[in-house]
């Protein structure tokens, strides 16, 4: 199925979420939501990053591919900037004053902060980067 596809289902899946649960009442539809969401932001990536990687692309898809790229920066730079958010009230909470609200996290909430900063500074980095294609070579799956 080719990326185009599946993000035109994920945002079908994300846009009738809402309409469904108020019609019907059902709460399950918020499935589609929590499918939808991720799904959506991802395959946008993946078709920002294909149009910016085509050999000769024409006007309009280069300006497509560079336009997608728009996003995926503020989504990058967002999720960089909740990181070091974390980070700093962590370390405030440890080195200058625990808050009430606060509890000692265990070893992994320490790691989010920067994993998240490192998703996003590199999310960022390659956004507008244009990157070779990776094609699946048929006649490489075939043993001799």
């Amino acid at each position: 199925m080719r990326t185009r596809t599946k993000l035109a289902l994920s945002l079908v899946a994300l846009f009738s979420s809402l309409p469904l649960m108020v019609a019907t009442g059902n709460g399950y539809f918020i499935l589609l939501l929590l499918i939808g969401l991720p799904a959506a932001i991802l395959f946008w990536f993946d078709l920002g990053r294909e149009l910016r990687a085509i050999p000769t692309p024409t006007r309009s898809e280069r300006a497509l591919g560079l336009a997608m790229g728009i996003p995926q920066v503020l989504f990058g730079l967002l999720c960089a900037g909740i990181g070091l958010i974390l980070v700093a009230w962590i370390l405030y909470n440890l080195l200058v004053e625990s808050l009430p609200q606060f509890r000692i996290p265990s070893l992994p909430a320490f790691a989010v902060g920067p994993m998240m900063i490192v998703a996003g500074l590199g999310w960022a980095r390659t956004a507008f980067r244009r990157a070779s294609l990776e094609q699946d070579d048929p006649e490489q799956d075939i043993p001799d």
